[in-house]
């Protein structure tokens, strides 16, 4: 027993004297972001920019309600936020755009503007046929966002006032559904983030204003959203740096 004793001791001894090798640091360890699926294709973008600009910046995204959000940063799981609205007494948040909210025809619809309580009448059904308000003939067929989308109540605030959306109304899960059925259905109209407009719709202007730069900053323009960076701290390192190139740099060449 005891040469056994003495072989096992030796074996642990030598074994402690061996150096095992430090894990070695990466220059940018990852770092998670998260936004709501309304605003996935604008962050997205951004990420992607800033990526490409500063290579090994590891930047992931994640996909979360907002409520997800706020108690993933709380767990520190997350580390930066892109919301809209709900920001704790304080956290960190600072604006990174002012984002308009734009309203989109079937291409077959002949319209190029619509008052307030037009959108107004049309939304809440108590004007059914394009006859009444454009070049074009047939049923309207409003497409509308979940009840939590911010697009939804932002409309809901400066359009609807305390009217209620149509019962009619077809729901479309994200901004890409939204598009997609208005592209579909015949006499379609809805509403969406402005990142998200392309081509196969119209886009109406509100009263004969168009969402730019300055209709927007100065209300002329009524449907907008501010899209804030939020953390629980200020932020610093790469974080600071990616927000501080995306106010200075990215957002401005964006709007030249």
């Amino acid at each position: 027993m005891g040469k056994r004793r003495w072989f096992l001791f030796l074996i642990f001894f030598l074994s402690a004297c061996v150096s095992t090798a430090e894990p070695t640091e990466t220059p940018f360890s990852i770092q998670h972001i998260a936004t709501t699926p309304e605003w996935e294709g604008l962050v997205s973008l951004w990420l992607t920019a800033y990526v490409q600009e500063l290579a090994g910046a590891n930047l992931k995204l994640e996909l979360l309600s907002s409520e997800e959000i706020l108690s993933s940063m709380e767990r520190g799981s997350v580390v930066l936020g892109f919301m809209d609205q709900g920001v704790p007494e304080g956290w960190f948040a600072t604006p990174m755009k002012r984002e308009a909210i734009v309203v989109i025809v079937n291409p077959e619809v002949r319209l190029e503007s619509l008052q307030t309580d037009d959108l107004a009448d049309i939304f809440s059904g108590r004007v059914r046929s394009w006859e009444i308000l454009a070049e074009s003939s047939g049923s309207i067929q409003p497409i509308v966002p979940l009840p939590s989308s911010i697009s939804r109540e932002r409309f809901t605030e400066v359009i609807m006032g305390n009217s209620a959306f149509d019962p009619s109304a077809i729901v479309g899960s994200t901004p890409d559904a939204v598009l997609e059925l208005v592209k579909s259905e015949p006499g379609a109209i809805g509403f969406i983030p402005a990142w998200r407009l392309e081509q196969g719709v119209n886009s109406v202007t509100i009263a004969g204003v168009e969402p730019r730069k300055e209709t927007l900053e100065s209300g002329a323009y009524p449907l907008w959203v501010d899209i804030l960076a939020i953390s629980p701290e200020e932020p610093v390192g790469l974080l600071r740096d990616f927000l501080v190139w995306l106010q200075g740099t990215y957002l401005l060449s964006q709007e030249e």
